[in-house]
């Protein structure tokens, strides 16, 4: 039996993040997004829970989105200023197509920690500031041990 969010996100999501959404837990995850090791550059994420991620957010002059597609709204305000069709990232241009069809599990700051469902549910960060984007894991099983 499908997950409600796959059911509403119209594909598959990892069977470690859905065992997560299962649990009552409260999953705080560490991120350092930098390619060093220093202790101040961690960032500490929340997970949002289901209730969270089919909550609707609206961005002014942009349209609505439930919190788990929102990047959508940030790719189409990105596209009102660019005519590139490509995003950039730490391992090159991405389509703004595979941004959009993201799937958002946390917010920091502003920032987002994204499935990318289309490079086998890897984990990235969608930076809101410059509408870029980077790789941090290979899985969600491998951002599991960061917690």
């Amino acid at each position: 039996m499908k997950h409600i969010l796959e059911i509403e996100y119209g594909k598959n999501l990892p069977k470690s993040y859905l065992d997560y959404l299962l649990s009552d837990d409260t999953l705080e995850v560490i991120v350092n997004e930098h390619d060093y090791s220093d202790k101040y550059e961690n960032r500490y994420w929340i997970l949002m829970h289901q209730n969270e991620l089919l909550e609707v957010m609206e961005m002014n002059s942009v349209g609505k989105a439930k919190n788990y597609e929102c990047l959508k709204l940030y790719v189409k305000m990105f596209m009102e200023f660019s005519n590139s069709q490509q995003i950039d990232s730490n391992v090159g241009d991405i389509p703004k197509s595979r941004i959009e069809n993201s799937f958002v599990f946390a917010e920091e700051n502003g920032d987002y920690l994204y499935l990318d469902i289309d490079d086998n549910s890897s984990i990235w960060i969608y930076y809101h500031d410059g509408g870029d984007v980077k790789k941090v894991f290979n899985s969600f099983e491998e951002l599991l041990k960061f917690q």
